[in-house]
């Protein structure tokens, strides 16, 4: 896959005087990031044993049921430590 900074690389004319190559630049900072946060995502819900492709909030309410069964866990281990 070519970037948009190095298609800019074959028109310095262009990219220099129109301010594209910061537009091109920022495209491509824009292009990473969203596929660092797709890749990570991918890895959460494979971490929660789920589907790469489930929905948003279907993630969210599994993160959001382990925290609950962490938090209980924390509250019966210090009824354990303290009974």
């Amino acid at each position: 896959m070519i970037s948009f900074a190095n298609a800019a690389a074959f028109f310095p004319q262009q990219t220099r005087h129109s301010g594209a190559a910061a537009v091109l630049t920022a495209a491509d900072n824009a292009a990473a990031e969203t596929q660092r946060l797709q890749r990570f995502r991918a890895q959460v819900a494979e971490l929660l044993g789920i589907p790469a492709n489930a929905e948003d909030a279907f993630v969210l309410n599994e993160i959001e049921h382990m925290c609950r069964q962490v938090e209980e866990m924390q509250w019966e281990r210090r009824g354990v430590e303290h009974g």
